[in-house]
């Protein structure tokens, strides 16, 4: 799952946590619990993985940052800034970030957190068209941010 969905959907229970330090906890338990979705992006994982993963990795990565960082800007811009909100939507990033320093360091770092990860991908095998994980995901976010704004 993306990074700018993945942060909707934590910033979307943010608020629920009220205060910073529990909305990034319960961003990040959202991570695992989106990744038990089906979301239909792991051609891209497999394009990344085909060669040069780490480049490839990190050109999608720096994209989906950039889309991440301008719905941010967006969001505070029309709302005003919120740390609880920030805090829901970067602790829902952070799974990926440490599976993303394992691949860059080729070595297992961070133990029961990756495997939750693995399980929580693998939880739901039913597999989506590329096109259709991407247009619920980009849907799905978009919705989460459009309620996290009004």
């Amino acid at each position: 799952m993306f990074l700018f969905a993945h942060a909707a959907i934590g910033a979307a229970v943010a608020p629920l946590a009220g205060s910073p330090l529990p909305a990034f906890l319960a961003g990040w338990v959202t991570h695992y619990l989106a990744d038990a979705v089906p979301h239909g992006d792991e051609s891209l994982g497999r394009w990344a993985s085909a060669r040069n993963e780490v480049g490839r990795f990190a050109l999608l990565a720096g994209i989906d940052l950039l889309l991440l960082a301008g719905i941010l800007a967006a969001v505070f811009a029309a709302r005003g800034f919120d740390w609880t909100v920030l805090a829901g939507a970067v602790g829902a990033t952070v799974p990926d970030f440490l599976w993303g320093l394992e691949k860059i360091f080729k070595r297992r770092l961070f133990g029961r957190f990756q495997s939750w990860h693995r399980l929580a991908h693998g939880l739901i095998r039913r597999k989506l068209p590329t096109a259709v994980g991407l247009a619920l995901q980009f849907s799905v976010a978009a919705v989460l941010w459009y309620f996290v704004v009004v």
